[in-house]
């Protein structure tokens, strides 16, 4: 109830005692973690992800949202590795797709970046975040003439976003 109201220190309080309690119920570890995400207590989440994910090594929104904590803490290597993982076992997922993209992006790989961003705007094509994330990719590896469909679809969709014109230009 107190992470549906919002009251984010209660719920952190209230998933701490759960698991001082009752240490073997997992998805207690993996809410708190998600919990210390959004709050950006990165080195907590990341230590709890990393002890759920060792009996849940299945769980691609916990190998996701574990990759996104060790963004936070610059370990851009192995969150490349956990989004991978997270990809291998939820490939339909576009925010997966997206966070990959975007990771691969940042390690200089921008051609293989390109495949998973492309994918994750395909994937979500009413999802203004992925189509960015695209356009961002392709202007910054001078893709124009890839770039301006993309940029298209944006104004069409937010016109008053003045970015994008200046980069139709």
């Amino acid at each position: 109830k107190a992470f549906q109201a919002e009251d984010y220190h209660r719920a952190i309080r209230h998933y701490e005692m759960a698991i001082r309690y009752q240490p073997r119920v997992r998805s207690t570890h993996k809410h708190l973690a998600s919990l210390y995400v959004d709050r950006e207590r990165y080195e907590e989440a990341a230590t709890l992800f990393r002890q759920y994910l060792a009996t849940a090594a299945d769980d691609a929104e916990a190998h996701n949202n574990y990759a996104f904590a060790l963004e936070h803490l610059n370990q851009d290597e192995e969150a490349e590795r956990h989004y991978r993982r997270a990809h291998e076992l939820a490939p339909q997922s576009a925010e997966i797709c997206g966070n990959l993209g975007n990771t691969l992006k940042r390690l200089g790989r921008a051609g293989e970046a390109r495949q998973y961003l492309t994918q994750a705007a395909h994937l979500a094509p009413s999802d203004l975040r992925m189509l960015r994330n695209l356009v961002a990719a392709e202007v910054g590896q001078k893709n124009y003439a890839d770039a301006i469909p993309h940029l298209r679809r944006l104004i069409e969709a937010e016109p008053e976003v003045a970015d994008f014109h200046g980069e139709l230009g």
